[in-house]
């Protein structure tokens, strides 16, 4: 790598993300490595690359990076460090770890947050018998499995992240992140460069939006046939959802408070939710503002854009894919790219995605062009080979 030139190598993982920041940084070069992993449901993508992107990953950082960052808990976010390390790829440590704070390792998050531990066991007891009942309905299997199903070789996502928390770092160097997390120590020994964590919340019950309830223990009336004289057995459509034990049950009844709509957008607003925990990154380095949103969606942008966090970037790696629930409403897409630039440095933008049929809307194309139409460079990574990579870079003397 050239030392003048801050490099963001974005590696082509099909649908999911594993993307690599080398940052000058007097004399010597940082590397934070954000997320490895994919959809493992329909066509996400298959695991065998996972090997190669490690291998070069291993290869370009001396088999060790400054700071590896989960951004949430999602397969095509964590899947591909604990595929790769038992399938032969070179060694991967290091120095540090950020995981989102909600992390379902974080040994008293949700003992501290009790409002955040009721809506997300509520959520998960009406995922789990989603996950019974609709799992071959077009793009909510897939949403299903990607949360936290068995991905084949590749393990749960409790296994992947315990993977992540035990295996890539010392205990000691693993934090978990929020928007008001005291960082520690800096990662650089030059001051002008900084490294902001802008999302997700503490209080993460915020991201759990209101769940319809699907007409589930329903029973359809016996019906007549034409003769009049033999009505039709009744037949129950589905069983009927009750909280598992240890749920709390007026949450869990909330979520199934209002009218009857099909299951499918309950599983994207437990999906949403998790989205919503990304940890989001802002790099500032040279003058360069770079900006790393995980797969935050709409709610998530809007509260950071309320507590006044975001700003004009340089850099965007999009959100979610390119899914237009990753797409920051038209303000805040103003605020992070203005149609007229507030300086005279180049913009980009890279979109880690795939086009597929297991997940509704990815990429989306009323998003990639909103985005395209605001930057000079626009990078994909399904423009290249399985485990290649796009890169964009970044002079300090521009």
């Amino acid at each position: 790598m050239m030392g003048s030139k801050l490099t963001v190598r974005a590696y082509n993982v099909a649908f999911g993300d594993a993307i690599l920041v080398s940052v000058p940084d007097g004399g010597s070069v940082r590397h934070i490595l954000i997320d490895v992993g994919n959809l493992v449901a329909g066509d996400g993508g298959p695991d065998t690359m996972f090997v190669d992107v490690v291998n070069d990953i291993a290869a370009r950082t001396n088999g060790v990076v400054d700071l590896y960052v989960m951004s949430h808990e999602h397969l095509d976010h964590v899947q591909g460090l604990r595929y790769a390390a038992q399938h032969g790829a070179s060694p991967l440590t290091a120095k540090r770890v950020w995981m989102t704070s909600s992390s379902q390792t974080h040994p008293d998050y949700y003992a501290s947050h009790p409002e955040s531990k009721k809506r997300k066991l509520a959520a998960e007891a009406v995922f789990a018998q989603l996950q019974s009942s609709t799992p071959s309905m077009r793009g909510v299997g897939a949403v299903l499995q990607n949360n936290d199903r068995l991905a084949a070789g590749g393990g749960s996502t409790a296994e992947c992240v315990e993977h992540i928390r035990t295996q890539l770092a010392p205990e000691a160097a693993v934090r978990y992140v929020h928007r008001d997390s005291s960082l520690g120590r800096s990662l650089f020994t030059d001051r002008s460069t900084r490294l902001e964590v802008l999302g997700p919340e503490e209080d993460t019950s915020i991201y759990y939006g209101r769940f319809r309830p699907m007409a589930l223990g329903r029973t359809v009336a016996p019906a007549t046939t034409p003769n009049g004289r033999d009505p039709a057995p009744a037949a129950t459509l589905r069983p009927p959802l009750v909280p598992p034990a240890g749920v709390d049950a007026g949450a869990f009844f909330d979520l199934l408070a209002s009218r009857a709509a099909g299951p499918s957008e309950n599983v994207r607003l437990i999906d949403a939710a998790a989205n919503n925990t990304s940890v989001v990154l802002s790099l500032r380095w040279k003058d360069w503002h770079l900006l790393f949103p995980g797969d935050t969606e709409v709610r998530g942008w809007k509260e950071m854009q309320k507590r006044g966090l975001l700003g004009p970037v340089h850099f965007l790696k999009v959100a979610h894919h390119g899914s237009d629930t990753g797409h920051p409403p038209s303000d805040i897409l103003d605020t992070l790219l203005p149609v007229t630039p507030t300086d005279t440095r180049p913009r980009s933008a890279i979109v880690s995605t795939c086009v597929q049929h297991s997940y509704p809307s990815v990429p989306d194309d009323t998003t990639i062009d909103a985005i395209k139409a605001r930057v000079e460079t626009f990078e994909r990574t399904d423009t290249k080979a399985l485990g290649d990579f796009v890169e964009v870079e970044f002079d300090e003397h521009a």
